[in-house]
């Protein structure tokens, strides 16, 4: 089952990265990793395989 957060209306992709993110952390930490991450690039396998590697580590710290 998905955190409340999650929006069905999420796309599957988004729904993986969360879902990645969520293994090591709590669902606070996730959801707070996350909207940085999407505040900083789209969540699209495209945007986020351009962006520097630096810059998507900063964004889930």
């Amino acid at each position: 089952m998905l955190p409340q957060w999650i929006s069905s209306n999420d796309s599957d992709f988004e729904t993986l990265i969360v879902t990645v993110i969520s293994q090591n952390t709590s669902d606070q930490n996730t959801s707070r990793a996350f909207e940085n991450l999407s505040k900083k690039f789209p969540i699209t396998p495209e945007a986020l395989s351009k962006a520097p590697l630096s810059e998507i580590e900063e964004s889930l710290k």
